[in-house]
Formats: C-alpha cells, structure tokens, sequence
C-alpha cells in the first residue's frame, strides 16, 4: 500500500523545532521529559534561538524534507560524564517545559568546566514506508 505525506507537512514539524527550541544539552541518555534533559541526565547546555537552525528544505532521500542545526562552539560543560544524545528543548511550554527532539551523537566524555564544540547536524524527516 502506497504512502505519501506532503512537504508541508513535514515542514511543518520541522518549524516547531525552529519556532520553539530555545536550548540544546548535551544529555548522557535519551531524556523522556524536560526535568530529566535538564538536571539529571544534562551535561552542558546552550541557547538557541530560530537563526540557530537553516531550513526547512529538500533532504538527500527522494521527498524527505531537512533542517540543520548550526554549529555552536566553547559551550561550558557543567557537569562530568559521557554524552551521548543531544536534545533541542522548550523551555517555555507549559509549566513543565518540553523535550522537542532528541538525537543520537558520538559518545564523548566530557569533563566538567572545560569547552565542548557542537557540530552542526541534521533533522531529517523521510517519507513514511
């Protein structure tokens, strides 16, 4: 059975993350909530704000549609540990606030006070199969 979704509706999810992600951290897990990506699984942390991110546009995939996550650099490591995921976040949704995107990263320990650079990365959303 064949599927389809339109690029904007892609693009649509792809622009909430623009529109409201207004924190990237470097998390040693994959965060389920807010709290968790901002006390007990957060690394280092930075503002990011909607010229932070480039897109929504064509992807490498026939009818995916991308956005990027530019690059940030000397990012203060608060706390010592191993990141291994990235999340973008709202810090003003709700009372809560909320986890808008997570992502896999290479495992890199990071120790407490020094600088960690974050690379700029993709958010590609592919036509469903």
């Amino acid at each position: 059975m064949a599927k389809f979704t339109n690029a904007t509706v892609l693009d649509a999810a792809l622009q909430e993350i623009i529109d409201n992600c207004d924190m990237m951290v470097a998390c040693t897990g994959l965060p389920a909530t807010f709290l968790e990506a901002t006390t007990t699984m957060k690394l280092a942390d930075i503002a990011r704000a909607p010229g932070d991110f480039t897109g929504p546009g064509d992807g490498v995939a026939p009818g995916s549609r991308e956005i990027t996550v530019e690059a940030v650099a000397d990012v203060t490591i608060d706390v010592t540990g191993t990141a291994i995921n990235v999340a973008l976040l709202d810090s003003t949704a709700g009372t809560a606030g909320a986890v808008l995107h997570v992502a896999e990263c290479t495992s890199l320990m990071l120790i407490g006070a020094q600088k960690v650079n974050f690379p700029d990365w993709k958010i590609i959303f592919l036509q469903p199969t």
